[in-house]
């Protein structure tokens, strides 16, 4: 047998024990048939819905959401990126059982996410059992179980998919293979595409990174010219998203993320890994006892010897996991600056997760013969199974530990998530002393709410007598609206919100808005743009060599 029938036989078997694996990771959170439900993940579902109708009439959704969060024309759209959300939403396209799409596009997740993080450690050794021990710390930790699982939090697991993806471009671009400016360009252009803040984070850890390299003498124009290639492809990459975004924010006036840095609390945090709980609480964000066992057992290492290139990945991990802990107090202009669009210290550990990886595969690489690691993986794989399957269970079976849980089942499914308005005072436009328009205590619009749809609602409001109404339903600039009172449109609707003139009786209100002509173009590009580079990726020769 020669080395290409065993190279193909190898990737063959990983290819399949990844779907398998994917499946079993994914099943624990669907035991007895239903799944726990939180409120990042009502809101991620709600704003799901409204482009899969989209997509099934053959369009792109309008920048504003007619579809949930209390009716009042939200724009989750235009400010949530949701491309990578086809995981998603293409499986609610595909399947009538809206619990075997969600378990679908779960599994899909887990998949690529060991795919991802295959394709980074395989660039870091050529010892296959490194290779599974380093997917294996990446897929099962405690953090990335929670960001799926407890948190629901879909669009920093999303971005957490890919994160993999850029660091190989970027060792690749430090290896001069200009291969890496594509690889970096589509695994930034994804994490944009997932989530902002992660992308942020990102991107600052990267300044730093190479800040690092301009101070050891390592950087090179060459590798400036490199990055700024990769940034353009992902600004293109994410342009549909970026432009909506750009688009709003400078015409309105909204209410955007809050800044802050939470940190976590060292003490509870510690019972937590020992209890072996995931939670959406974020003083108690963790990765697990076994991952912060390794991270501090490589630190003692990596504090104690003076050669080697895994020290740094080691060093900068047990730098970042330290910085979310509440022993440091973080003044006010920090928390307030561009720093505190972090909002959770916590958010960390996934960088933690990914450099501890990087460096335990880059010290184990030379260390182990393939006996050893080989016994090393069965050994941590086995452990860290049992760890987040128990850790998963615990909290899925856990009843009303907090008064925002729902349990999806495929009766209750659409249902439940047509009750409830959460997220309909994110993005709401916001007055001059930078307070919503919104209050807590305000009626919202779904009380008079007659039907939905991706495109239009309509409303029905009954009335003694003519007068004069506002509905907290709210018009940003930009956006073109359509509205009808009984049938007769109007244009005199109000300047930021609705404001209708009732005619006595019942009045039958309609909304509509349409997707602009320039969003197909951005769209376009978007993808054009992605698809082309992971063509050209595939197909562009791969010089093979170790990062530095």
């Amino acid at each position: 047998m020669n080395s290409k029938t065993k190279l193909f036989i190898q990737n063959s078997l990983i290819f399949v024990s990844g779907i398998i694996f994917s499946i079993l990771i994914t099943s624990w959170a669907f035991s007895d048939h239903f799944f726990k439900l939180t409120m990042d993940g009502y809101i991620h579902l709600e704003r799901f819905k409204s482009i899969k109708e989209a997509l099934e009439n053959n369009s792109l959704p309008p920048l504003v959401n007619f579809i949930g969060f209390g009716n009042v024309g939200e724009i989750f759209t235009a400010m949530y990126p949701w491309l990578t959300g086809v995981i998603f939403i293409i499986p609610e396209l595909l399947f009538s059982n809206p619990m075997h799409a969600l378990f679908f596009g779960f599994t899909l997740l887990n998949f690529l996410t060991i795919v991802n993080s295959y394709l980074m450690v395989r660039y870091l050794t050529k010892n296959i059992w490194i290779r599974l021990v380093g997917i294996t710390i990446y897929e099962l930790n405690a953090y990335h179980m929670a960001l799926m699982y407890s948190r629901n939090a879909l669009g920093e697991a999303l971005a957490y998919t890919f994160i993999p993806l850029v660091f190989l471009g970027i060792f690749k671009i430090w290896n001069h293979n200009s291969r890496g400016i594509l690889i970096t360009g589509i695994g930034m252009g994804l994490v944009i595409n997932s989530h902002v803040i992660t992308s942020l984070v990102i991107t600052a850890i990267i300044i730093i990174i190479e800040s690092y390299r301009i101070l050891t003498k390592k950087f090179t124009f060459e590798e400036l010219k490199h990055f700024l290639l990769s940034a353009l492809i992902a600004t293109l990459i994410s342009l549909y998203q970026l432009i909506n975004m750009i688009w709003i924010i400078c015409q309105n006036h909204i209410m955007l993320t809050w800044r802050g840095i939470q940190t976590v609390s060292l003490k509870n945090t510690f019972d937590v890994m020992l209890n072996n709980q995931i939670t959406d609480h974020q003083d108690v964000f963790n990765m697990g006892l076994l991952p912060s066992v390794l991270l501090i057992f490589f630190s003692f290492i990596a504090l104690s010897e003076k050669k080697g290139s895994w020290k740094k990945y080691i060093l900068l991990s047990l730098i970042l996991f330290f910085l979310t802990f509440d022993f440091i107090t973080y003044p006010t202009w920090l928390t307030k600056s561009f720093a505190g669009t972090i909002q959770f210290a916590g958010r960390l550990l996934g960088f933690v997760v990914l450099f501890l990886t990087i460096g335990m595969v880059l010290f184990l690489n030379k260390r182990l013969s393939l006996k050893e690691s080989k016994i090393l993986f069965f050994t941590i794989i086995f452990m860290l199974s049992l760890m987040s399957e128990n850790a998963v269970n615990k909290f899925h079976y856990l009843k009303n530990d907090d008064p925002i849980r729902y349990y999806l089942t495929s009766k209750n499914f659409n249902k439940t998530l047509s009750l409830y308005s959460y997220g309909s005072s994110d993005y709401i436009l916001a007055k001059k002393d930078n307070k919503g328009y919104l209050k807590k205590t305000d009626t919202l619009p779904n009380k008079y709410l007659v039907t939905e749809h991706y495109d239009n609602l309509t409303l029905k409001i009954n009335s003694k007598r003519k007068k004069n109404k506002k509905i907290n339903f709210f018009f940003y600039k930009g956006i073109s609206y359509n509205v009808t009172l009984n049938n007769k449109r109007i244009t005199n609707y109000g300047h930021k919100r609705l404001n209708l003139h009732l005619e006595k009786g019942s009045n039958i209100v309609k909304i509509s808005s349409g997707t602009a002509w320039w969003n197909y173009i951005t769209f376009f590009i978007s993808l054009i743009t992605l698809f082309a580079t992971i063509l050209l990726t595939f197909c562009k020769h791969t010089i093979v060599s170790t990062p530095y």
